[in-house]
């Protein structure tokens, strides 16, 4: 099954969309699905026994990261507009979508994004590939439903080092959290800029959202 087979005729697209959310480890399933269907409600992209296209899950991803850039107008708190980008990603992910079909998605809706307070297209993508480079890395992931991989070997090099940093810390060392100062140096060093110290935060927490989503071991 290719990345973005959603889009393939309606009784696959159900085989396929019920496999891939049977990927996702069981304890976290039922949150996940919960989540992802709340998230696509508000948007108009789901409704009971249809499947949605590529580009309704991916609009409904794109909602769900404004939620994470503005939580208050979405009346969530920044952690629960976290862990419902990063579950939406994570289905994405398991789906089979790339970041091929983030980029069409973003061409499709283009209007409909720029009316989304806090949206940007770059850092929604970045944040997008970040999930899903962590779950490429990771140990412990989710089955992916394609032969396509979720993210372009440029991308993957641009956040291995990062990603990587945190993933050895969360599974080898048990590390709730990673010192962004060494952080911030290695996404510096491999992409030729400095970052404020913020934005090196908010990445490690979406890094260490998805890993939780997989693999949890910490008490909440």
């Amino acid at each position: 099954m290719q990345g973005g087979g959603l889009r393939s005729a309606p009784a696959e697209a159900r085989h396929v969309h019920r496999h891939c959310l049977a990927s996702i480890p069981t304890a976290r399933w039922w949150r996940v699905l919960r989540t992802a269907r709340h998230v696509a409600a508000r948007s108009g992209a789901y409704a009971p026994g249809s499947d949605a296209s590529t580009s309704e899950v991916l609009l409904a991803l794109a909602r769900a990261y404004a939620d994470v850039q503005e939580p208050a107008l979405a009346n969530r708190t920044y952690t629960t507009a976290v862990e419902e980008f990063t579950q939406r990603a994570v289905e994405a992910y398991a789906c089979g979508h790339n970041e091929a079909d983030v980029q069409a998605a973003l061409g499709v809706h283009a209007g409909e994004l720029r009316g989304l307070k806090g949206f940007d297209e770059a850092e929604f993508a970045a944040l997008v590939a970040l999930v899903w480079v962590t779950l490429t890395l990771a140990p412990v992931s989710v089955r992916r439903w394609a032969t396509v991989s979720a993210v372009s070997d440029s991308t993957l090099a641009q956040w291995k080092g990062f990603v990587a940093m945190i993933v050895e810390g969360y599974f080898f060392r048990r590390m709730a959290w990673f010192p962004l100062d060494r952080l911030a140096l290695e996404l510096a060093a491999v992409q030729g800029r400095s970052l404020p110290q913020e934005l090196v935060a908010e990445r490690a927490r979406v890094v260490f959202t998805t890993l939780e989503q997989v693999y949890p071991q910490f008490a909440d």
